[in-house]
């Protein structure tokens, strides 16, 4: 699955570490990001699913379900806060 090699990119390192990535890390990043949009985009276009619609709508869900003045600044679950 693409998403895992993109993953395994960031799995071992801190936030700081994520966030200065050395040129052949972050090559290596845009390659897996690259391979993981176009199995979305095709898998989309095999199931009928507009991939920007779909990304509308799950995020007024998640407004919903995680309310800004509850949720900012936390990493509780929605059936929590």
């Amino acid at each position: 699955m693409p998403a895992a090699e993109v993953v395994e990119i960031f799995q071992w390192l801190s936030e700081k570490e994520a966030s200065k990535l050395t040129p052949q890390r972050r090559e290596a990043l845009a390659d897996e990001l690259a391979d993981t949009y176009l199995y979305l985009l095709r898998l989309g276009q095999v199931t009928g699913i507009d991939l920007i619609d779909a990304a509308f709508r799950k995020m007024k869900k998640n407004a919903l379900k995680y309310p800004v003045r509850k949720a900012r600044g936390k990493m509780t679950k929605y059936s929590d806060l």
